[in-house]
């Protein structure tokens, strides 16, 4: 893996990369003097004589060269990210780090230096630097996998500032992180507690998904986006009108098809990197050791309490956690269940009220909830923060107010107490 080092001119990339070099014992690349040499002459000269076309694809050429090697320090020149295959090969087997500075702090850098050619005649030199840089601000930060600030820091600072990022995203980890997956998930690699170890851990997981609705949906899209590795994903339902409110796996021309099979084609075309089983089965005793047999975790994202006591009495005799939710209207319910350690689902809600009243929700409701059930998921699962073992989470949306409620185990109870056991 290489680091890239991207920015306006002044930024301090040369700098920055022969510290670097030094630091890694890598080889430092610098594209703009590659470019001089094959050529045999300045880069003014090279743009004065062919034109600025001309460079860019001496550039871009030479560009793909050096991106294709490893363990190097590529100082690109700051405008090599205009091109878009010239960013896809940057970052396919590299971090590009995007050096930023102030318009004033690059004019007094560069006040002197006649290595490139104006971008702008007629304008003056701080307003042609503003001028480019409110034109290549957006495409900086979309090339860029970290931004550093060079303003006003010592060079030691930001080569720190970059060795230390390129540790936590590039330590030691088990066989099976592909480089695209690293490159997918660095934002969240950047966590506390969570870096390669944690990703790892997320795409060996397993996770069986009870119900493909207004609360499957959300949960399962952000579990498919973070890479947890297989998500099973299981609903009895076919598609109707009224989903189409809060179930955003689904469009109009799924109506009548199958959720789990829909659900699970949008799934996997937004994350190619995990595989998702869809399951159109129905939840009982009879059928529930098969369909979530071998999971790590378990989310109850039900309308009823009969199937999700099937899931609480599978999580007590298995010791799988389950993460159980619900809503209605602007109102949700998220608990952390974990046998032995927790109260059981039956502890909070013992028996089962009465199944298919048509009840109200907005699409909010399940897309909070969803999420946060999704999160809960990732915590326990990378092994960071800590989850609500022992605790009602209670939202409502009407005065926007969460309130956790403590819960405990009833010795008494028929499903978890260890004379039911």
């Amino acid at each position: 893996m290489n680091i890239v080092l991207t920015g306006y001119r002044g930024t301090g990339k040369s700098a920055v990369a022969r510290l670097l070099a030094q630091k890694l014992g890598w080889q430092s690349l610098s594209l703009d003097a590659m470019i001089a040499q094959q050529e045999g002459r300045t880069i003014p000269e090279i743009v004065a004589a062919r034109g600025w076309e001309y460079f860019r694809d001496v550039e871009a050429a030479l560009l793909a060269e050096a991106a294709a090697r490893d363990r190097v320090i590529l100082d690109t020149g700051g405008g090599a990210i205009l091109r878009k295959q010239n960013v896809q090969a940057l970052r396919k087997n590299g971090l590009v780090f995007w050096l930023k500075a102030s318009p004033e702090t690059i004019a007094a850098r560069i006040k002197d230096s006649a290595v490139r050619p104006a971008l702008m005649p007629g304008k003056t030199f701080l307003e042609e630097i503003d001028e480019v840089l409110r034109e290549r601000t957006p495409l900086y930060h979309a090339a860029a996998d970290f931004e550093i600030d060079t303003d006003g820091k010592a060079l030691e600072k930001i080569g720190d500032e970059i060795c230390s990022y390129f540790a936590r995203i590039t330590e030691p980890a088990a066989p099976g992180l592909t480089v695209p997956e690293r490159s997918r998930y660095l934002r969240q690699m950047l966590i506390g507690g969570w870096g390669l170890q944690g990703q790892q851990r997320l795409r060996s997981a397993t996770i069986f998904i009870a119900g493909a609705g207004g609360l499957g949906c959300p949960a399962a899209l952000y579990l498919a986006a973070a890479g947890v590795g297989t998500l099973r994903l299981c609903d009895f339902g076919l598609v109707e009108t009224s989903n189409l409110n809060r179930q955003l796996l689904y469009t109009e021309a799924d109506i009548g098809k199958e959720k789990a099979l829909k659900a699970a084609g949008a799934l996997q075309r937004l994350n190619p990197h995990v595989t998702v089983e869809p399951l159109f089965e129905k939840i009982d005793d009879a059928s529930i050791e098969r369909l979530a047999g071998g999971a790590n975790l378990m989310l109850d994202c039900l309308d009823n309490f009969e199937t999700r006591h099937v899931l609480n009495r599978f999580a007590v005799r298995t010791g799988i956690p389950l993460v159980h939710a619900g809503i209605e209207g602007l109102a949700g319910q998220l608990s952390f269940i974990h046998p032995p350690h927790t109260p059981c689902l039956f502890c909070m809600f013992p028996g089962s009220p009465p199944a298919g009243r048509v009840f109200p929700v907005a699409g909010v409701t399940p897309g909070i909830i969803g999420t946060a059930q999704a999160a809960e998921a990732l915590k326990w699962l990378t092994g960071i923060g800590s989850t609500l073992q022992g605790e009602l989470l209670v939202w409502d949306g009407t005065i926007m107010e969460f309130q956790k409620i403590p819960i405990a185990k009833d010795k008494n109870c028929p499903v978890c107490s260890p004379m039911s056991v």
